[in-house]
């Protein structure tokens, strides 16, 4: 683990509503690792003015390699709110931790959450020592408690991206979160992902919203498998990811995924009754038996899908107006009512 310590702030911003935070700056220490840490000078909180119920950053930035992003970095990021008491007790809590510049190789990674004092550990929620993101990109929502399970954590993850370069997620402290006078370092650990997938639950999903086009077994066979627990399989493996319109954090109409599909694993795309579309579309090389090409499929449902762009993929338009943009590198497979 590498730390690098912030001296205090002594100079301050003022923004547009008057409200004065400190300097926020990025220092990008080239050090491969397990973790990061984030060492966070003693007066940093007591330099800031802020309003109640306003949340604003009171450490910098720190950009440095972990696990996940081989020779590139994230970015964390911690952030306070005043909270208001009787009298003069009010005090500035740690409120968010800000994980930013995600390179697309930690997707399907945990982010492993630890703040520390002058003495040691600190609780951050008022029971848990480590909040665990289970980060998958845009949708990203599942956080729990320590480094396995899913024990409770209270907190919750307000803003997440993914699927371009870059993403970022928002971790929100609830409960008893720490005094930000007392927050010393932050660590970050990544870790193999551990986000599971309930397949009969994604997939009789798909088929409620494909509203009995397809089949449960059908849906598998296109895929490339052959059972239930092959599908189950290759999801615990990560090697097959779940977007389903509507469900877990997709979204229900528009653009299933934010940016361009560039996850190097198969994935499922599930429309609905709406307007759904895919950026980019591929296909994969399984080399897990049977050793085989896994394709992207998309199935856009009942409304006017659209596809901008895929390589080797499947595209089963459905009913309504569906429309595709770009195939190349050819095998892709384009049906039903998709109109050229």
């Amino acid at each position: 683990m590498a730390a690098l310590n912030f001296q205090d702030a002594n100079s301050s911003t003022p923004n547009s509503k008057g409200v004065k935070k400190s300097s926020f700056f990025q220092v990008i220490l080239a050090v491969s690792g397990l973790s990061i840490a984030i060492v966070i000078g003693t007066t940093l909180a007591a330099n800031i003015s802020i309003n109640v119920g306003k949340t604003f950053e009171f450490g910098q930035g720190l950009a440095q390699a972990t696990a996940c992003t081989g020779a590139d970095y994230v970015t964390v990021t911690p952030v306070s709110n005043y909270i208001n008491a009787a009298g003069s007790s009010g005090a500035h809590y740690l409120s968010d931790i800000q994980i930013s510049h995600i390179p697309i190789s930690c997707e399907n990674s945990d982010f492993l959450i630890s703040v520390f004092g002058n003495v040691g550990i600190l609780s951050i929620d008022g029971t848990s020592q480590i909040a665990r993101v289970l980060y998958v990109g845009d949708g990203t929502g599942d956080v729990y408690s320590g480094a396995t399970g899913k024990n409770s954590f209270s907190g919750q993850v307000t803003i997440s991206s993914g699927g371009n370069a870059y993403g970022q997620f928002n971790l929100h402290l609830l409960g008893e979160p720490p005094l930000a006078t007392d927050v010393r370092k932050i660590t970050v650990q990544t870790q193999p992902g551990s986000k599971t997938y309930e397949v009969d639950t994604y997939l009789n999903q798909c088929v409620s919203n494909l509203q009995g086009e397809f089949t449960k077994s059908e849906i598998i066979s296109i895929l490339g498998y052959s059972t239930t627990a092959e599908v189950q399989a290759a999801a615990d493996r990560n090697d097959l990811l779940f977007h389903i319109a509507g469900f877990d954090g997709v979204p229900a109409l528009g653009y299933m995924l934010p940016g361009q599909d560039a996850s190097g694993t198969q994935e499922l795309f599930c429309g609905n009754d709406g307007d759904n579309s895919v950026h980019t579309m591929d296909s994969d090389w399984d080399h897990h038996s049977p050793s085989i090409w896994r394709k992207d499929v998309f199935f856009g449902g009942t409304g006017n899908d659209h596809l901008d762009h895929m390589w080797g993929a499947i595209f089963y338009g459905g009913p309504g107006n569906d429309t595709y943009g770009y195939t190349d590198e050819g095998g892709n497979e384009i049906y039903s009512a998709v109109q050229g």
